[in-house]
């Protein structure tokens, strides 16, 4: 258990650090992970001397290091195996629907956004690369979750589970519920779990080894997405997903083929 803690609170203070590109003090990053100067500083040393963070000089703020950015551009190469093969089928999935899209992944223990297409409609969910989400309060943590095992579960998320919104599951044995239920019918979604105005459907992509590696999503105001509509549209994202994970499974090299035949319409959201 120590040691599980020691690498949980090693991850935190890298995604700390990562997330202030002009660097934190030695304060500033024991206050965001809340634990003591004594405790972080050992942490940091450490990271420093492996060079996974950077302290330009003494009592200087502390900055990601060249070993962390060497690994971070191996995952981008990953990452853009995926998103060249997926972006085709992506883009036919908002013109059919015109609302944003999401491919995201598992970083640490959150659902991060590796790509996004936005709706063009003038009331719309917006997101960015990198933005990063709750795994038990999106449709995308959820579909990175259902497929793994109880002990990895176990160690994506925190004993307590926030509450975003009055709809937020923070309650395990219904979370695991929901886990199965995705697991059974292929598709995951977020009814103002993280925004009340804001629901989500996403589903699963997965590697040639049949490994969930990524979750697809489409996000909509809540007006434009009723009860109703979850069936249709649950139909047009297993047709998408199974058509990006298919093409992965292909995949030789040549990352840009444009889908051969339309993913399926999809159904009305307004």
């Amino acid at each position: 258990m120590a040691s599980i803690q020691s690498v949980s609170r090693t991850l935190r203070i890298l995604d700390t650090v990562a997330a202030n590109p002009r660097g934190l003090t030695l304060q500033a990053i024991a206050r965001e992970v809340g634990a003591n100067v004594t405790t972080v500083h050992n942490f940091l040393a450490t990271l420093v001397h492996e060079g996974y963070l950077a302290q330009g000089r003494s009592r200087g703020p502390y900055t990601v290091g060249p070993r962390l950015l060497a690994l971070a551009d191996t995952i981008g190469v990953v990452h853009q195996e995926l998103t060249s093969v997926a972006l085709p089928w992506i883009e036919r999935f908002r013109d059919e629907v015109d609302e944003t899209l999401h491919l995201s992944v598992l970083v640490g223990r959150e659902a991060t956004d590796i790509l996004f297409i936005e709706s063009s409609q003038s009331v719309r969910f917006t997101s960015s690369v990198g933005k990063r989400m709750p795994l038990h309060a999106s449709a995308a943590g959820k579909i990175l979750l259902a497929w793994r095992t109880p002990g990895d579960v176990d160690g994506l998320l925190d004993a307590t589970l926030p509450a975003y919104t009055t709809a937020t599951v923070t309650d395990r044995t219904e979370l695991d519920r929901l886990l199965t239920e995705t697991r059974d019918r292929g598709y995951a979604v977020n009814l103002g779990e993280l925004d009340p105005a804001v629901r989500c459907i996403a589903g699963p992509i997965r590697d040639r080894e049949g490994q969930v590696v990524a979750a697809l999503s489409m996000s909509a105001p809540v007006f434009r997405f009723p009860d109703d509509s979850v069936h249709e549209l649950r139909d047009l994202m297993a047709r998408t997903v199974q058509s990006i994970t298919d093409r992965l499974r292909r995949s030789t090299g040549n990352h840009h083929s444009e889908p051969a035949v339309r993913a399926g319409a999809g159904g009305e959201t307004a």
